[in-house]
């Protein structure tokens, strides 16, 4: 689906700023007890008929979502899953779930040092590999957002959606390190205040830094809770056709991904014994949302294709 105008990311701050002055314009303040006095004054009024045991699980469980709301979603976040269970199978490579986490651990707390915050955003222009799952699951975790970015983009196109993205940094691989330094060197993209990551040794360029031994020497623990992540932060930018020919960037909320898989699970019938076989580039909602959101639910196990060719015997 295509959009009008191309959106400007908005930071995080101003977003939930702007909500709360809403609601203090809307609502005194108030304390907790006067709080679920008024809810409860309101069920009995329109919910006579439930039992008292109902409403009180009811107001227990909104004033835990409210409260605990951000922690309740680092939960979910967080991949707590059987360590030596079975995580990816790319073009035949066996990855685990520890290999995961620990790669998904190592890219937030990187990034967390060099001073990323919540409402900041890193573009992804990586080819389909377990380190662009890592790194949009890690800088999600710290409340950044990340840009994919079609990896098939060269020149203006590929300029076009790292600018609008307003990305502090780029995160690519040594496969597509020269359409991006090509970009660059033909001042196409201003990448003066940005930071450039090659995954993979890079080619000889000084713009560039090595992200790979930067990641190494990391120590994989749980990042320090500098900002606040919940269902309305924003996910990612996934960038559609467009309708002046240069792609347009979709705001992906996490709360639009969570009823996304939830309800695409829900109505296919997807269990965790099934298997999905996802041939489509990550940076497509179809495959990073729709295809890896179960699977990283504990809904499915997953089979992805680097290479998005589906007349191979891989599949089978």
């Amino acid at each position: 689906m295509a959009l009008a105008a191309s959106p400007s990311p908005v930071r995080q701050h101003d977003v939930d700023t702007g909500i709360l002055e809403k609601s203090a314009s809307l609502l005194p303040s108030m304390r907790i007890e006067e709080l679920v006095t008024l809810v409860l004054i309101v069920v009995a009024v329109f919910f006579k008929n439930l039992p008292l045991g109902v409403v009180l699980s009811l107001i227990l469980s909104v004033y835990i979502g409210i409260v605990y709301g951000d922690f309740i979603y680092r939960s979910y976040l967080t991949l707590n899953r059987d360590l030596s269970g079975l995580f990816l199978i790319l073009d035949i490579k066996f990855d685990l779930w520890k290999k995961l986490r620990e790669n998904r651990g190592l890219h937030e707390i990187f990034l967390e040092e060099q001073g990323f915050r919540s409402g900041d955003v890193v573009a992804l222009f990586m080819e389909n590999c377990v380190d662009f799952v890592a790194a949009w699951m890690g800088l999600a975790k710290i409340g950044v957002a990340t840009a994919w970015i079609n990896c098939n983009l060269k020149r203006e196109p590929l300029a076009h959606c790292i600018q609008t993205s307003r990305a502090k940094a780029i995160i690519t691989t040594r496969l597509l390190q020269q359409a991006l330094d090509e970009t660059i060197s033909e001042d196409l993209l201003k990448c003066d205040n940005s930071d450039l990551y090659v995954i993979g040794r890079p080619a000889a360029d000084g713009r560039f830094t090595h992200l790979t031994p930067k990641l190494e020497t990391q120590r994989s623990v749980e990042p320090r809770r500098l900002d606040v992540v919940d269902f309305k932060s924003i996910l990612c930018y996934i960038y559609t056709s467009g309708t002046t020919g240069l792609p347009k960037a979709a705001v992906m909320k996490h709360f639009r991904y969570y009823s996304m898989v939830m309800g695409a699970a829900k109505s296919f019938g997807i269990y965790p014994s099934d298997r999905i076989y996802v041939s489509m580039p990550i940076y497509h909602t179809a495959a990073g949302i729709l295809g890896k959101g179960p699977f990283f639910r504990k809904i499915s196990k997953l089979f992805q294709c680097s290479d998005q060719n589906t007349q191979r015997s891989d599949c089978v």
